[in-house]
């Protein structure tokens, strides 16, 4: 059976263009204006601090940690998302790898930053001890994933229910499943595909952390910005009440 890692590179490489566009385009509302603004407001000052971007994707965070004037590393499982990442962030270092095996000397990075990537790996403390390896002592981990309460429900019909839910209403279902949860992305256009990571619970994520030589330092249930509402409201109004990303910051000890 084909890794959930295997999986997610085929289809990062085969999507890579349009995932490009789409994101310049703003079309992903969860990630410009809920993920994005909550992991940005965890950062310090990092001028001149050696920052690696574990599964930079197109280099859209590289290009602005750079800004910010880190030193900047990227590394994505994607040949074609590093493809275009070298294409617009060129003042970023970037290679095509896995989190499992990082090609960095230990004790090199000030801070690991990785969004909507940990999800997808299956041998998580694998992947956590070689960031805990390549980062200082004291040096910064942060990462966000799928809300997990979000990956423990299931959207609803309200006729199925009842007359007063929205389409937009969510069921609880096993909170306790961990496993692969299947997402589709662009669903009912051309561009339609499937995606795969794995449900974990919060316990699960607070020891893989606990295990592997991090200490939990803050925490974000991620709302969307103010100007999203400008942006799309019903998405705006969802995303206000319904758990869909939350961000882990924690220390090397």
């Amino acid at each position: 059976m084909e890794s959930v890692e295997h999986h997610v590179r085929d289809t990062y490489n085969r999507i890579a263009e349009t995932y490009y566009q789409k994101r310049n385009a703003g079309d992903f509302f969860l990630n410009e204006y809920v993920e994005m603004p909550a992991t940005l407001s965890l950062l310090n000052n990092i001028k001149g601090q050696k920052v690696l971007d574990l599964g930079c994707g197109p280099g859209i965070y590289a290009k602005i940690l750079n800004s910010r004037g880190a030193k900047v590393y990227g590394l994505d499982i994607s040949k074609n998302m590093i493809k275009i990442a070298k294409s617009h962030a060129e003042n970023a270092n970037f290679v095509v790898g896995t989190a499992y095996k990082l090609p960095y000397d230990s004790n090199s990075f000030d801070l690991v930053l990785s969004t909507f990537v940990v999800g997808h790996l299956e041998k998580l403390d694998t992947a956590f001890k070689e960031i805990n390896r390549v980062l200082k002592l004291g040096g910064t981990f942060i990462f966000s994933i799928y809300n997990p309460i979000l990956d423990a429900t299931h959207p609803v019909k309200g006729n199925r229910v009842q007359s007063f839910l929205s389409d937009r209403t969510r069921v609880f279902d096993d909170y306790y499943r961990e496993g692969l949860h299947e997402q589709i992305w662009w669903k009912g256009t051309r561009d339609e595909i499937k995606i795969i990571h794995i449900c974990r619970t919060y316990q699960t994520w607070i020891r893989a952390l606990r295990n592997n030589g991090f200490e939990l330092v803050d925490y974000i249930d991620a709302k969307p910005s103010k100007q999203a509402r400008k942006i799309d409201l019903e998405e705006f109004r969802y995303t206000s009440r319904v758990p869909s990303v939350c961000i882990f910051k924690s220390t090397k000890v």
